[in-house]
């Protein structure tokens, strides 16, 4: 993973729960260092330490954080350097999900050895489709449902993401059925809330 995907941890715990939660998070997932530079390569059991160790202190599942901070990544990417990319990838959700492996391979000429993931819609209705997901990594599904809502709530729509495929479940790819409809008054919020047990 790179330092991007890293930081957008931290700065999700220290939005919603302060600089001293994060330092109980570092510390618990035994890294050496939480300066994070966004084009740079780490481990990706780094990543799933900081995930495992915020699961556990924020007393969530795993998949729940990695929804919550897919829902995040979009507003987070907005406000970074490649925020212009996703603009460009297009003026709708459906567009942009569309478009998410071109707006990935242009990304690719920043970032070296990118291992994107790729993404494709079939079943296109006015209110409803069918996306695709595969990757060479493995138990990220949640996030992608965040990333749906969160693009959804970048377009002023609520979005219902439902899985019909799974790797898990031996299928060779993941499929899910994104139902969508208009938000009144709705805005990108400013604050991406982490909702924990506690």
């Amino acid at each position: 993973m790179y330092g991007m995907v890293n930081n957008a941890i931290k700065q999700l715990i220290i939005e919603n729960h302060g600089q001293d939660t994060w330092t109980q998070v570092f510390q618990d997932s035994n890294l050496s260092s939480d300066d994070f530079y966004h084009m740079e390569q780490y481990e990706d059991s780094d990543s799933v330490a900081l995930v495992v160790s915020a699961s556990t202190i924020l007393e969530m599942t795993p998949a729940a954080f990695l929804e919550t901070l897919g829902v995040y990544w979009i507003t987070y990417a907005m406000n970074s350097d490649y925020g212009d990319l996703l603009e460009m990838a297009g003026d709708s959700l459906v567009e942009v999900l569309e478009n998410l492996d071109s707006m990935h391979s242009r990304v690719g000429d920043s970032f070296e050895a990118l291992r994107p993931p790729s993404f494709w819609c079939t079943d296109v209705q006015e209110n409803s489709l069918h996306l695709h997901y595969t990757s060479d990594r493995e138990g990220l599904s949640p996030m992608v449902v965040g990333l749906v809502k969160g693009l959804g709530i970048h377009f002023g729509l609520h979005c219902e993401v439902e899985s019909i495929e799974s790797v898990t479940d031996g299928a060779d790819h993941d499929v899910f059925s994104v139902t969508y409809t208009s938000m009144s008054n709705a805005s990108s919020p400013s604050k991406v809330t982490i909702e924990t047990a506690a």
